[in-house]
């Protein structure tokens, strides 16, 4: 398994204080807020944790990251801001322990398929209305906010709580269509500084994602 490369990023870029967000903006090598959870909802650990302090991501090696703490960043210019998870009781964590957070976009759009999409759209593409999450009526589904503390499963949201459609969805309060697609825009492409070299997006073996349920409109 391969660990992340490190990549000055932010020792080019120079970014300047009031540029940073808590909010995700492009990639979010400006956001500054404090989710300290994975998309998964294992906790982060401290950037300067012995358990990763050979990883080449600390804060002496990125001051300008703000890696004083366990919050979500993107040191490196990467897709979305990250961090080293918390493995099991009495397992050192390693430097392939990483897992990308969903970072709620600044704007009321989204970002590839739309995982990280907390905004406030409630009605699908048709025009029907969003059944919510908390509730198995009109139709049983599988998404209770309580399985997905980290997915923004919140009122009667469009979400894609566990990345598996192209799009944020939600349930409707239709009963005769189970659920369709929202119309979140697109966020408009990151301009910014792009990193130098790939690196291998490595999980943990324990992770997995439901996929019994088969949505007939989706």
């Amino acid at each position: 398994m391969l660990c992340r490369e490190q990549v000055n990023t932010y020792k080019r870029l120079r970014l300047r204080p009031e540029l940073f967000t808590d909010c995700l903006e492009g990639v979010g090598l400006s956001y500054r807020g404090s989710l300290n959870v994975t998309w998964s909802g294992a906790g982060c650990l401290p950037w300067d944790s012995p358990d990763v302090e050979d990883c080449g991501f600390s804060s002496l090696a990125f001051p300008q990251a703000n890696l004083d703490r366990n919050y979500c960043r993107n040191p490196d210019g990467d897709v979305f801001p990250w961090c080293y998870y918390e493995v099991s009781s009495g397992i050192q964590a390693n430097c392939t322990n990483w897992h990308y957070c969903a970072v709620q976009p600044c704007a009321d759009c989204r970002t590839g398929n739309g995982m990280s999409y907390r905004g406030e759209i409630s009605v699908t593409s048709s025009g029907r209305t969003c059944q919510a999450w908390s509730s198995q009526s009109p139709h049983p589904h599988q998404f209770p906010p309580e399985l997905f503390p980290t997915s923004g499963l919140d009122e009667n949201y469009c979400r894609n709580p566990d990345g598996n459609f192209e799009r944020p969805w939600c349930l409707t309060m239709d009963p005769a269509v189970t659920a369709e697609y929202c119309s979140v825009p697109l966020c408009e492409a990151n301009n910014g500084q792009n990193k130098q070299q790939n690196h291998a997006n490595t999980f943990d073996d324990n992770v997995t994602i439901l996929l019994v349920y088969n949505y007939p409109s989706i």
